[in-house]
């Protein structure tokens, strides 16, 4: 097949973390393509900006991660690309920053550490209950006290949020059973769910409807 201009392939490195085995090591730049992605849609048209994809494989672990980002936000060389995959699990910025740094620092034991990851998101879900001025002598009480002011609706988020408590509770040292990669992968899915419908979801909304105000506005 012939390559197309904008495409190479070359054996550049560069040293980064791999998202995959979460070590500091050389990543081996094996393909990178450019191409013009959507970046604003406005009343009077819509404006394209060139977008870079760079596949890097991870000399460690032999897998590799997609990086991508608007050329005039990010080089791969100076190591600005955004990492499309696989997802460090990066909390989003309205979610309280004491949260997200937590967050960033027990990712990487997720699967080297079940019962020390499952701990620390209990832990977690206090910093949350903390911020939204739960009350409640334990965690579960505090939950069901945010749970009955709406801020996690439904039965079915209810079950979510007592199942992470449980999780939380197994992975302590103190219960003597081992978790695995898959409890804690299903734990971590559950949990971000929780922070989704506590913080981000609101925050979108209301993002929406400033923005329906603004066009019935310019009516």
């Amino acid at each position: 097949m012939e390559q197309k201009e904008h495409e190479k392939i070359n054996k550049e490195k560069i040293v980064k973390m791999c998202g995959h085995c979460f070590n500091e090591t050389v990543q081996e730049l094996v393909y990178e393509s450019v191409g013009q992605k959507l970046y604003e849609e406005m009343d009077d048209g819509k404006y394209y900006e060139p977008y870079k994809f760079a596949v890097l494989k991870c000399t460690t672990c032999d897998c590799v991660s997609l990086y991508g980002d608007f050329i005039w936000s990010g080089d791969i060389l100076s190591s600005n690309l955004t990492l499309l995959y696989p997802s460090f699990g990066e909390l989003e910025n309205g979610i309280p920053k004491n949260i997200r740094e937590i967050y960033r620092e027990i990712r990487p034991i997720r699967e080297k550490a079940p019962n020390a990851f499952a701990n620390q998101i209990r832990a977690s879900l206090e910093l949350l209950c903390d911020d939204k001025q739960a009350k409640g002598s334990n965690l579960y009480a505090k939950l069901e006290d945010l749970s009955s002011k709406g801020v996690f609706p439904g039965q079915l988020l209810k079950e979510m949020i007592n199942m992470i408590r449980k999780v939380g509770n197994l992975g302590s040292h103190a219960s003597g059973i081992r978790l695995d990669i898959w409890d804690v992968q299903l734990l971590d899915d559950i949990y971000r769910m929780i922070l989704d419908y506590a913080y981000v979801y609101p925050e979108k909304l209301a993002d929406l409807k400033r923005r329906m105000d603004y066009n019935e506005r310019k009516k």
